[in-house]
């Protein structure tokens, strides 16, 4: 088994280091970052909100065709502009570019109920983490844009042996996939599966221990996450601080860098 344990997005670049952030350097672009956010606001000068509650300012004009729309997710990649000056949880960037994300709701399938989602490959894995109440995966798969096949992320409860007073149950997930290849050529995918649910099952639950079944291309992968549920009633921690590295290169808008 895979131990991964996702409190902060991983970066997938291909050839980039992951480096420490010096807060004392004030060089714009000095650092960029890749965080799932969701609109507060939209026009040319959008503002997000990250899982956390930060409060993302863009000081570029951002054409998107068909706009940001209050509400919808979104995976960002982008540079600060001024992290001195800013404040508390409210920061200025350029958005470099960004991939729309699709929300969706896990599917829990009962320990006597029949299972009856396919179990096709996905095409391979570019970055599964949780960031605040969600489970996000973002992964290329072998059928085109068009297809009507469908990603789920199932709960089995089957393979779960948890009480409601535990305070650390074992959640078991599967992401399924219902067709077969039909493409030479990877697709990318962005979801994200709310988490928040758990918590009314597991009342005294501090965390959940959550375990991830998805066949790849070449074997059946597992991995295991640590999830803490996220009140944003009692807390706020920058996520932003916590992943930075370095500037390579800036991107062409609407193009996420290739291996998110």
């Amino acid at each position: 088994m895979k131990r991964l344990t996702f409190i902060y997005p991983l970066i997938f670049l291909l050839f980039v280091t992951i480096s420490s952030c010096n807060w004392e350097d004030k060089t714009e672009n000095a650092y960029n970052y890749a965080l799932m956010a969701t609109v507060i606001s939209g026009g040319d000068y959008p503002f997000f909100r990250t899982d956390v509650g930060e409060i993302l300012e863009c000081s570029n004009i951002v054409e998107n065709d068909s706009s940001f729309n209050v509400g919808d997710r979104y995976y960002l990649y982008f540079s600060m502009v001024d992290t001195v000056s800013a404040d508390a949880y409210i920061f200025p960037i350029t958005l470099n570019s960004y991939k729309k994300v699709k929300t969706r709701d896990f599917v829990t399938v009962e320990k006597d109920s029949a299972d009856i989602y396919k179990n096709k490959q996905l095409g391979s894995s570019s970055n599964f983490f949780i960031s605040g109440n969600y489970m996000n995966m973002i992964f290329y798969a072998y059928v085109p844009l068009t297809s009507t096949s469908t990603f789920e992320l199932i709960r089995y409860k089957k393979n779960e042996s948890n009480t409601a007073l535990d305070t650390m149950p074992t959640i078991s997930f599967e992401l399924r996939h219902n067709t077969e290849e039909t493409s030479s050529t990877p697709t990318l995918r962005l979801f994200s599966y709310e988490l928040s649910p758990l918590t009314f099952e597991f009342p005294m639950a501090t965390k959940f221990k959550i375990d991830l079944t998805w066949y790849s291309v070449s074997s059946t992968q597992t991995y295991e996450f640590t999830y803490t549920p996220y009140d944003p009633n009692e807390s706020l921690y920058s996520s932003i601080k916590k992943s930075p590295f370095q500037n390579i290169s800036r991107t062409t808008t609407r193009s996420i860098p290739y291996g998110l």
